[in-house]
């Protein structure tokens, strides 16, 4: 089953046998829909025709009892009939109880749906009834002289119209059928005789092919079709794949020779013997010119001068030019050469520059050395051996059997060897290390690991510096920035002193001013408590300068004459008092009294005062107004004092003005 599946031929006729049944298919669903609607038609004709009679009055009303001479009539059996009115009452039946009553009561639901809703044309219908069996109904309209009187019901058994449709259906399918099977079997026939002999033979000759025999070939070619052209292509595949096996056998053979040849004359000899025995061509001597010349060894653009030596060839008989398979075969043949003549040139090189490398080996001034991971030292140069003490590289390499004799400490060679296992290098490492009179110096070591394909360390390489000389630098170097040293903390310590006395210096400054500072404040104290007494002692005396005025105006009429000067002894005993109560601020540091007081009436009662009067006599140059502000401002203060302080400002700002005269304005 499965090699049916994957052959080609049953692929073919499968599809070709789905494309047919699609084709049958729709074709049987369309002359099937039309023959059902020509018998259809056919039987709605009949069904119509006692209608057509009536209404042309060659059969009469009553013709509808008689269900035999209707079924003779339409060919088919009635199994109902009767005539009803336009309003749909039964007035002509077989059976005599229908007439008088609507004729819907004698419908099924599927007629009672279509039938006798409009009478102006024939109405038919095909449904089942609930008993399984099949009918078809036709209301037929009656008329009279062109007008409608009703219509004629007929209702005839289609159960024969339904077997009639099936057996057309079963007919068209057997065909079908018949047709496919038919046409499936010529068809694979066919197929299998054209296709499957060849697919067959190409199928052993490729394996036999695949298996390495290269001369096999489709022989079952065939016509000159699509498979046919396929399988000429499919032989001149496989015969020029042998062409470029047995090209690329020969390339292989020569590739392998190149790799031994050592001279570029050697390989020029072996390609040229190479070209002409694969290829129908012939070198060209140097006399010759390349006029005729196809291609040429190694293959270079003509436009530019070949690097080295070039063999170019000319065709044979009517060899001209290169084929697909041949240039290919050139081109490889010219990049194996290539390959060669690089790889002879680069071992030139490297010979060379292991020469040079052997010359500068040899005249380095600093020590270089090869030696096995174990410590067995392999080579070294001249400047090595003279820092060690020998007199030649080659002593030393007899010599030196373990290189860890060669530390001051041989502990330091494992420890070197264990950071170069780590890091894989070794960057001026400095180790002391022992001459063969055992005289110690100082050196520093630069060293790398040289590891195998497998990951083993192979060999050590490395360089190694005498740094006695960088060692005495640098000594000469730390006692000389020692010694820069001491000087310079030397000159930070006198310096240091000499800002310490600076401070204090300054510091004895401030304690002899606070000293001041403080004479001052005992001064200020005593002179406080002095005037503390005196304020104590004024305090009695105007007692009775402020308290008899009061009593004489409390007493005295309102206009008295001496009211005047009364009030004005008052005003100046209340400033006594002021002034002995700043005499008590003045000996206890504050005022004692604090009250909330409207700053613009501090201002109006200035400028209404004696002393105000008595200054602007002395200045009348001068204009001195004040302003209210727009809403009261209360502050709470000593108001003997905010007194003294507008009287001052006052003052200052009148005697100021008083030279160029101007106005003063208190806001």
């Amino acid at each position: 089953m499965e090699r049916i599946c994957r052959s080609i031929p049953a692929k073919i006729s499968l599809a070709i046998l789905i494309i047919e049944i699609v084709l049958l298919t729709v074709m049987g669903i369309f002359y099937s829909s039309r023959f059902s609607q020509e018998i259809d038609k056919r039987i709605a004709e009949k069904l119509a025709l006692p209608g057509i009679l009536m209404n042309q009055r060659a059969m009469t009303y009553d013709s509808v009892k008689d269900f035999r001479a209707l079924s003779d009539l339409v060919q088919e059996k009635v199994v109902e009939a009767f005539i009803f009115q336009q309003g749909g009452a039964v007035f002509f039946s077989a059976d005599p109880a229908k007439e008088g009553r609507v004729f819907t009561d004698f419908l099924a639901q599927e007629e009672t749906d279509r039938l006798g809703k409009d009478l102006s044309h024939v109405q038919q219908i095909f449904f089942v009834a609930e008993n399984g069996r099949h009918f078809m109904s036709s209301v037929t309209p009656l008329l009279a002289k062109g007008e409608l009187l009703g219509g004629l019901y007929l209702r005839v058994s289609a159960d024969e119209i339904k077997k009639e449709k099936q057996g057309v259906l079963l007919f068209f399918c057997v065909g079908a059928f018949l047709a496919i099977a038919l046409t499936t079997l010529i068809e694979a026939f066919v197929v299998h005789r054209l296709f499957v002999p060849r697919i067959i033979d190409a199928s052993a000759s490729l394996k036999k092919y695949a298996d390495g025999d290269f001369s096999a070939r489709i022989t079952r070619v065939g016509g000159p079709d699509q498979l046919g052209e396929l399988m000429q292509q499919v032989n001149s595949l496989l015969e020029t794949v042998a062409e470029y096996t047995r090209k690329l056998h020969t390339l292989n053979i020569t590739g392998e020779i190149f790799a031994r040849v050592m001279e570029k004359e050697e390989v020029l000899r072996i390609a040229t013997e190479t070209a002409e025995q694969q290829l129908p061509v012939r070198a060209l001597l140097d006399g010759e010119g390349d006029c005729r010349s196809i291609f040429s060894l190694p293959v270079h653009n003509d436009t530019a001068k070949p690097p080295g030596p070039v063999v170019r060839f000319s065709g044979i008989a009517d060899y001209r030019e290169l084929s697909s398979a041949d240039a290919s075969f050139v081109k490889a043949l010219s990049g194996l050469m290539e390959s060669a003549l690089e790889r002879i040139e680069a071992f030139a090189k490297i010979a060379e520059a292991e020469g040079k490398f052997r010359y500068l080996f040899m005249l380095a001034l600093e020590g270089i050395f090869r030696s096995t991971a174990d410590g067995v030292l392999l080579d070294a140069n001249p400047a090595l051996a003279a820092m060690r003490g020998y007199d030649s590289a080659e002593d030393m390499v007899r010599s030196d059997k373990n290189l860890a004799e060669c530390y001051e400490n041989p502990q330091e060679r494992l420890k070197v060897i264990q950071i170069l296992k780590k890091e894989e290098k070794l960057q001026e490492y400095e180790v002391n290390m022992r001459r063969t009179d055992g005289s110690i110096f100082p050196a520093s070591m630069s060293a790398r690991v040289i590891k195998n394909s497998r990951g083993e360390i192979q060999s050590v390489e490395g360089r190694i510096i005498d740094i006695s000389e960088r060692r005495l630098r640098e000594q000469e170097k730390r006692q000389q920035l020692a010694s820069e040293a001491v000087a310079r903390a030397k000159v930070l310590l006198v310096e240091g002193l000499e800002k310490k006395n600076k401070q204090l210096q300054e510091a004895l400054e401030e304690l002899k001013c606070a000293q001041l500072q403080l004479l001052q404040s005992e001064k200020m104290a005593a002179v406080g408590m002095t005037a503390g007494g005196v304020a104590h002692d004024l305090n009695n005396i105007l007692a009775g300068v402020v308290s008899y005025p009061e009593l004489l105006l409390a007493t005295l009429p309102a206009d008295s004459e001496v009211r005047g000067p009364l009030a004005a002894i008052l005003a100046s005993g209340r400033r006594a008092v002021a002034v002995v109560a700043d005499l008590l601020t003045l000996a206890q540091g504050s005022a004692r009294v604090k009250k909330n007081v409207l700053l613009d009436s501090l201002v109006e009662e200035y400028l209404h005062s004696v002393e105000f009067g008595q200054m602007m006599r002395g200045y009348p140059e001068v204009q001195v107004t004040s302003v209210n502000e727009a809403r009261a401002m209360y502050i709470s203060c000593s108001p003997v004092h905010i007194q003294k302080v507008i009287m001052n400002l006052v003052m200052n700002a009148v005697e100021a003005l008083a030279s160029t005269g101007g106005s003063v304005t208190l806001h």
